[in-house]
């Protein structure tokens, strides 16, 4: 490790941001280069767990690269942390730190570094999108401050989801945690399609209720007009209008994962259950339907104002997509497929 650098030309000022775009470290065999970011803002007990940088060796020779992370306190280190490894001439790689790297206490000024140097000569490495976070796992790279509560967007990129009342996993997927977790996407105009077809990846923690919610296409509580999509008799099925609400045949088993699949054509009245990419149902409504309307949101891991004495659910739901059509039976099954070695299906 190199000694901490003091220099003012290799400290670069962030107030109130955790993130940096690029600079470029010249290091020899004998004389590392190196970057400090100082956050000289930083709030009194404040730990973070995680920085990332991407490196890219921009010489022919090869390089050993850090990255590193202290307390400051006048330029004195306190607290160390540091990651190395080693990167061939050409070769880019993005490297992450993970751990209780620092708390920022006492007056201390929080500082991420990041070092290389050659194996028997000069390397030129550029370092970029430099990220410093208080999750306990690597984000996408935010060049600036990120807001905390807007920090998922849809597929189309039209619509700010609002996380404040959902949880994270290790590797940063929305979990909800069956007591006071959800998820609301808000209506918009992209959503009003009378012909849609939803695709849930999700796998239920532990034991769970009967009709424990998934999602649900509503204004808010009301009953009226609304799609319910969860697991009743530990099977998944749409609860809405009427008396014909079409329901899978795949038990439901806790702790695993499964993709299941709900298409409904308000024109025809035409709906389908799938599992794992397999039909399990088709039928067709005639008492009715769900109009939608751009005020009509959808809610993951809830029902708003709760059901059959269920309002929350424990479930994991990395995938959750709303096709403005109605997909065919071989397209729900080439997108299972497309999904399903990333969950061991």
């Amino acid at each position: 490790m190199p000694t901490w650098p003091s220099n003012s030309s290799n400290m670069a000022t962030l107030t109130n941001k955790t993130s940096a775009r690029s600079f470029t470290v010249i290091g020899t065999s004998s004389v590392p280069g190196a970057m400090t970011f100082v956050y000289p803002s930083i709030t009194t007990n404040t730990t973070f767990h995680t920085i990332s940088a991407t490196f890219t060796n921009n010489s022919t020779e090869t390089s050993n690269v850090a990255l590193y992370i202290r307390g400051l306190n006048n330029a004195t280190s306190t607290v160390n942390q540091s990651q190395t490894t080693t990167i061939q001439p050409g070769e880019s790689i993005r490297k992450t730190l993970i751990g209780n790297v620092l708390t920022a206490n006492n007056g201390y000024t929080a500082a991420v570094g990041v070092w290389s140097h050659g194996t028997s000569g000069q390397v030129n490495m550029n370092v970029t999108d430099v990220q410093f976070e208080e999750k306990t796992h690597a984000t996408p790279f935010v060049n600036g401050t990120r807001s905390s509560t807007e920090s998922l967007i849809d597929l189309k990129r039209t619509t700010d989801i609002d996380v404040a009342n959902v949880s994270f996993d290790s590797t940063g997927q929305p979990t909800f945690d069956g007591t006071d977790d959800s998820l609301t996407i808000p209506g918009s105009t992209d959503t009003t399609s009378d012909a849609k077809t939803i695709e849930i990846a999700f796998k239920m923690n532990g034991s769970y209720s009967n009709f424990s919610p998934l999602a649900i296409y509503a204004n808010g509580s009301s009953s009226t007009n609304r799609i319910w999509l969860g697991l009743q008799n530990n099977k998944f099925r749409m609860h809405g209008w009427g008396t014909t609400d079409p329901n899978g045949t795949t038990t439901i088993l806790s702790d695993e994962w499964y993709i299941c699949t709900f298409s409904y054509n308000k024109l025809t009245q035409a709906m389908k259950i799938y599992t794992n990419g397999v039909l399990e149902s088709s039928t067709t409504n005639t008492q009715g339907g769900v109009t939608a309307v751009s005020n009509m949101n959808w809610y993951l891991g809830t029902i708003p104002g709760g059901w059959q004495s269920v309002t929350y659910s424990d479930v994991d739901i990395p995938i959750f997509k709303v096709h403005s059509r109605i997909l065919s039976d071989s397209e729900v099954k080439q997108n299972y497929n497309a999904y399903k070695n990333r969950f061991d299906l």
